[in-house]
């Protein structure tokens, strides 16, 4: 279960952690959904999704929200592939 503090920090930080595209990956291709959908699904372009895969740009609140319902992510799994810090 993703704990209270985990959702402080990221909070107070703004959301600075690494995600974990490989878990993010994996779930993208256990659900059989391409990256192209994904991109269309969050509105944003293939490219700007690579960019936020490879943790060159942060996903925002909405697109974290959005990905969760796609994908059907758990608390577990929005904790373990999204709250992951840099350090």
């Amino acid at each position: 279960m993703m704990h209270i503090v985990s959702l402080i920090h990221f909070f107070e930080t703004g959301g600075d952690d690494m995600i974990q595209s490989a878990l993010l990956e994996q779930k993208r291709k256990e659900k059989g959904i391409t990256k192209a959908k994904i991109a269309d699904t969050l509105g944003i372009t293939y490219q700007t999704l690579r960019k936020k895969m490879n943790n060159s740009d942060e996903f925002t609140v909405r697109e974290i929200k959005l990905l969760t319902k796609l994908l059907g992510l758990s608390t577990e799994d929005v904790g373990a592939i999204f709250l992951t810090p840099k350090w």
